[in-house]
C-alpha cells in the first residue's frame, strides 16, 4: 500500500498473474485426471483432433456443459486483471486483449489434444466451445467488477479488526451463496422444461412434503444451516429487527434463484427450515448477546474445536453401510486411496460436482483452522510473534491429522471412498482457517 492507503497497481498485477498461473496449472491437471497416460504418435493426436465432434445436449446434460465454461472462468478473469490493472493506454490495452483471445483459442485446442494422450477422457466441440466462452466470460467479469473487487479488499483491510471485518465477510459469503445456488447452471430455456421439472418431483410446494424420514430431515436440517452464522452476525452487527429483514429475504431469495434451474430441487421446506433456524439463532443471540463476548475463551476454544472434529467425523462416515476387515479388499482399497493421482476420483463425477465437493470440504476444513488458530491465539494472549509460525504450522498439522483419520476410518466403512486428496483438501482448507482468523482477530 502506498501513502494515501491505495494498492500499487504492478502490486495487484504481480498478485493477479500468480493466481492466473494457478488458474492455468489446475485447469491443465483437471483436463488429464486421472493422469493415465498413453504414450500415442503425434499423427494420432492430429487424427483424434480433427475427429472432434459437436453433441447435441439436452436440459440434464447442460450442467457438464456450463461447469466446463466455469473451469476456465477464473483464468481469464485472473490473466485480464494482471494485463489490465492500472493501465490507461487503450493501445496497450488492446493489443493485450487481441493477445488474450489469441492464446484462449490455443489454451483450449492445446487441452483438448492432449487429452488423447490421457483417456478416458472425451474430446468435444462443447468442451472447447464452453471453455472459450468462459474465457471470454472471466474478461468481461473483470471490466465489470475486476477493479470494484480491488476496492472491496482495500475497504476490507481498512476496516477495523473484529465486528467490522466479520460483518463484511458474512455479506460476502452470501453473495457466494446466492451464486452457489445457480450452479450448476443448466437453466431452464422453456415452460416445458419447468414442467418437467416439476413432474420429475424436483419442485416441492407444499411445506415438509419432501421429508419423508429421519434422514430427510437430517439433510434438510443441516442443509438449511447456512443461515446460523449469518443470523448470529446480522444480530450482532445490525440488531434484531434488521437481523430479521435480512433472514427472511436471504432464505427466500436463496431458494427462488434455484427455480430454473434443472439440476437443483426447489422446496418450500428450504425456505421454511433456514426461516425456523435463523430467525432462533437471531432471537437467542438478541437475549444472550452479553454472553457472547464470554465465549471468546481458550477454554471454550478448544470445546468448540473437539465438537467440530467429532462433528466432522460423524459427517463424513455416517453413511457407511458395512464395516469390513478382509485383506484383500483393504489392501485394494489402500492402494485406491494413497496410489492413486490426487483428486483422479474428480474425474468420475461432473465438474460441478467436482468444485463443490471440494468447496465443501474447503469450507469445513477451514472451520478447524480457524477454530484451532483462534484457541492458540487466545492461549498465548499477548506472547511474542516468534511463536506465529509455530502456531501456523501446528494448526496445519492437527486439521491434517484430523483428516488423514477420517481418511484412514474409511478403508474399513464400505462403500466409503478413502482418499489422500481430502487429506491435501484439509490441509489447504486449514491455511484458509488461519488466514482467515489473522485477518479478523485482534
Amino acid at each position: 500500500m502506498n501513502g494515501n492507503n491505495s494498492f500499487f497497481p504492478i502490486r495487484v498485477r504481480q498478485v493477479l498473474a500468480w493466481a492466473a498461473l494457478l488458474s492455468l496449472a489446475a485447469l491443465f491437471y483437471g483436463s488429464c485426471l486421472p493422469l493415465r497416460f498413453n504414450p500415442v504418435g503425434l499423427e494420432q493426436v492430429v487424427s483424434e483432433f480433427h475427429k472432434i465432434q459437436w453433441y447435441s445436449l439436452g436440459v440434464n446434460k447442460r450442467a457438464d456443459w456450463f461447469a466446463n465454461g466455469l473451469m476456465v472462468l477464473p483464468l481469464g478473469f485472473f490473466a485480464t486483471g494482471a494485463l489490465h490493472y492500472g493501465r490507461r493506454n487503450l493501445a496497450i490495452m488492446a493489443l493485450t486483449t487481441a493477445g488474450l483471445i489469441v492464446s484462449l483459442t490455443i489454451l483450449i485446442c492445446l487441452i483438448e489434444a492432449i487429452q488423447v494422450y490421457f483417456p478416458p477422457r472425451v474430446q468435444s466441440l462443447n468442451d472447447m466451445a464452453a471453455g472459450f466462452a468462459g474465457g471470454l466470460l472471466g474478461f468481461t467479469l473483470w471490466h465489470l467488477t475486476g477493479r470494484l473487487s480491488v476496492s472491496a479488499l482495500q475497504k476490507f483491510l481498512d476496516l477495523p479488526k473484529g465486528i467490522e471485518r466479520i460483518h463484511f465477510l458474512a455479506n460476502l459469503s452470501f453473495l457466494a451463496i446466492a451464486i452457489s445456488s445457480l450452479l450448476p447452471l443448466d437453466l431452464i430455456l422453456s415452460f416445458e422444461e419447468l414442467l418437467g421439472k416439476y413432474h420429475e418431483g424436483k419442485i416441492h410446494l407444499l411445506p415438509l412434503s419432501d421429508l419423508e424420514n429421519l434422514k430427510s430431515i437430517g439433510w434438510a436440517l443441516l442443509h438449511g444451516c447456512w443461515i446460523l452464522p449469518l443470523s448470529f452476525i446480522w444480530t450482532l452487527r445490525l440488531g434484531h429487527k434488521q437481523a430479521i429483514k435480512r433472514i427472511v429475504t436471504a432464505a427466500v431469495f436463496v431458494e427462488l434463484l434455484t427455480l430454473p434451474i434443472y439440476g437443483r430441487s426447489t422446496s418450500v421446506s428450504d425456505i421454511a427450515i433456514p426461516l425456523i433456524l435463523g430467525l432462533s439463532m437471531s432471537a437467542a443471540t438478541f437475549k444472550f448477546a452479553e454472553l457472547t463476548q464470554k465465549f471468546d475463551r481458550p477454554d471454550l476454544l478448544l470445546a468448540a474445536t473437539i465438537i467440530w472434529s467429532v462433528s466432522l467425523i460423524a459427517i463424513f462416515d455416517i453413511r457407511y453401510e458395512r464395516f469390513s476387515i478382509d485383506e484383500k479388499v483393504i489392501k485394494q482399497r489402500i492402494e485406491n486411496a494413497f496410489y492413486s493421482a490426487p483428486y483422479a476420483s474428480a474425474q468420475r463425477s461432473t465438474e460441478f460436482q467436482m468444485i463443490e465437493n471440494i468447496g465443501g470440504k474447503l469450507i469445513l476444513f477451514g472451520l478447524g483452522g480457524f477454530l484451532f488458530r483462534l484457541f492458540l491465539l487466545r492461549l498465548r494472549g499477548n506472547s511474542p510473534t516468534s511463536r506465529l509460525g509455530f502456531d501456523r504450522i501446528m494448526t496445519v498439522l492437527v486439521v491434517a491429522g484430523l483428516s488423514s483419520l477420517i481418511e484412514i476410518s474409511q478403508i474399513f466403512l464400505l462403500p466409503l471412498i478413502p482418499e489422500i486428496s481430502d487429506v491435501i483438501t484439509g490441509s489447504l482448507g486449514a491455511m484458509m482457517g488461519i488466514a482467515i482468523c489473522e485477518t479478523l482477530t485482534k
